[in-house]
């Protein structure tokens, strides 16, 4: 058998976990570049490895390791215009002699290339750009070709239900079921059955799902892990969403050593393509998805909620987050009882108030040590903390952090009007 590598003069490409939209654009391209070889950065969804193995001759689909670059000219973008999707494909784009056209329905973002010919519309799916210059052209189509093609069309576009959806996404589709396109087989394949696995982690996410109100709009994260991966897992998104009617959801799955994050959005309000690329993924303004390696569930949703805060211009302010009412003690109360404050309630740091005014902070640790050496009648007020930083209740949560962080402050009492309505600690 030639085991000699490849050496294409054009290469077609799209995104890293190609989906059907971006290789059915892929597999137009192909058609439009003849010569080309399709080579894809990344791996592609299980249901559209199978698709392909049961049609080996839809499209020049070649691996990477396979080819030898040096050879290259022309690099064609299909449903994709960020360098960081392109993974090892990327390079291309700082060879000299090397030309890129770019073929893309995503909005702009700063990590775009700079092609020397681009075609891009907002329309729902990707194939349905490359459709149409593929029926301007006059090419015939065969039954198979038609059916993957729209394929791209009705995943895309959740079968047309997508807010994303355009008129030219149904024309497209229409024209291709002319052609010959098989609904039959685009209901099995885009109608994706759950696994045992699937469901077991889609009632993992259900139970775990919390919602958080930004903006006004009502925002769903649902986590959970897996000890190895679990393919084609994005179809769990859009069963809770189908099955919860909810209008924004990221599902966080922690596969390994990385977190998937697959996002999707009913709310015009909320582009999940546009936060997602913040973390470096990408998608449309209604579905979307990212991969973060190196780190926990936990620091993942953090680093989602910060960009949502961001994007939506929501950070949090005091008074959501500070607990109340708050638990005092006056400045003659005797450091024995102060001990049964903070033992009854479970805390390590009272303040201290008279009428309203917070006058110090007192310590578990304080009160302790003066107990220990027999100053347990003594009054908080000899041994109280009177260098502290207070907030207001509309104050952002930064402020707060840098308090605590910058400060070493544990214990930051909010006041309002100068009196005290809430406590924020460390642990809040």
């Amino acid at each position: 058998m030639d085991k000699r590598p490849i050496r294409p003069e054009t290469v077609i490409t799209s995104h890293l976990n190609a989906d059907f939209d971006a290789l059915a654009s892929a597999m137009a391209a192909a058609r439009l570049y003849p010569g080309s070889v399709v080579i894809l950065p990344g791996s592609q969804e299980k249901a559209l490895r199978r698709f392909l193995q049961e049609r080996p001759g839809l499209m020049p689909l070649a691996r990477l390791r396979d080819a030898d670059l040096s050879m290259v000219r022309l690099l064609v973008v299909v449903d994709n215009r960020q360098r960081s999707r392109l993974g090892a494909l990327g390079e291309l784009l700082d060879r000299d002699g090397v030309e890129v056209h770019v073929y893309d329905h995503h909005p702009v973002s700063s990590d775009d290339v700079t092609p020397d010919v681009e075609v891009s519309r907002p329309v729902g799916a990707n194939t349905t750009i490359m459709t149409g210059l593929m029926r301007e052209k006059g090419l015939d189509l065969t039954l198979d070709e038609a059916t993957f093609l729209a394929m791209g069309i009705y995943e895309d576009t959740g079968c047309f239900t997508f807010v994303s959806t355009t008129t030219e996404d149904l024309e497209a589709a229409s024209w291709l079921l002319e052609q010959g396109a098989d609904l039959r087989a685009i209901s099995e394949m885009v109608s994706r059955r759950l696994t045992p696995r699937h469901i077991s982690l889609l009632q993992d996410l259900l139970e775990s799902a919390e919602v958080f109100i930004l903006a006004g709009v009502e925002i769903t994260i649902a986590k959970t892990s897996s000890p190895d991966y679990v393919e084609d897992s994005a179809v769990l998104a859009h069963e809770i969403m189908d099955m919860e009617k909810l209008p924004v959801l990221f599902c966080m799955i922690f596969m390994g050593d990385q977190v998937l994050i697959v996002a999707r959005s009913r709310d015009e309000r909320v582009d999940v393509g546009r936060i997602l690329k913040d973390l470096g993924g990408g998608g449309h303004s209604m579905a979307a998805s990212v991969t973060l390696r190196g780190v926990t569930l936990s620091e993942a949703q953090e680093q989602l909620l910060s960009v949502l805060h961001k994007c939506l211009g929501t950070e949090p302010r005091v008074r959501q987050v500070m607990s109340y009412p708050v638990i005092s003690v006056s400045p003659e109360t005797p450091l024995f009882e102060a001990h049964d404050h903070l033992t009854r309630y479970g805390i390590s740091v009272l303040p201290v108030v008279d009428q309203d005014r917070v006058l110090g902070l007192i310590s578990r640790r304080t009160v302790e040590k003066a107990i220990y050496h027999g100053l347990g009648r003594l009054p908080v007020s000899e041994y109280m903390t009177v260098d502290f930083v207070v907030v207001a209740p509309d104050d952002p949560l930064s402020r707060v952090q840098d308090i605590i962080v910058d400060r070493r402050q544990r214990f930051v009492p909010v006041l309002e009007d100068g009196r005290v309505v809430g406590v924020i600690t460390r642990t809040d």
